[in-house]
């Protein structure tokens, strides 16, 4: 008689991944210093609202962590199409500036080409 491994619906180990795969199915992005995403789905684009109750971080210091975590989801999630991202209200147009070349720098390595109007 052979001894036949037992079958299970999980693999050793795989319990492991369940809980970050799981998170890339919400919405709601948590990231530090009370920063946080939402990104909504939808057949025409997906909406990427950035937001932050941070007493700490000036508007242009969370918009960019959100440009990094925004780029990596859009990798993990593998999101593509029409992209509208809503970054906070910055005080002037050097830091717009600033914001739009960091976005395309970290996004520079896409596999997908990214175009950024």
């Amino acid at each position: 008689q052979h001894d036949h491994p037992t079958i299970t619906d999980t693999a050793p180990g795989l319990a492991d991944y369940d809980e970050p795969i799981l998170a890339l199915t919400q919405p709601r992005v948590e990231l530090d210093h009370d920063v946080s995403l939402v990104i909504e789905q939808t057949a025409a684009l997906t909406a990427i609202d950035v937001n932050s109750a941070s007493t700490t971080l000036k508007p242009v210091e969370v918009n960019h962590r959100a440009a990094t975590a925004i780029a990596r989801q859009l990798a993990l999630r593998n999101l593509g199409g029409q992209i509208v991202i809503d970054f906070l209200r910055q005080a002037d147009k050097k830091q717009q500036s600033d914001l739009d070349s960091y976005w395309r720098r970290t996004t520079r390595d896409d596999a997908c080409p990214i175009v950024t109007h």
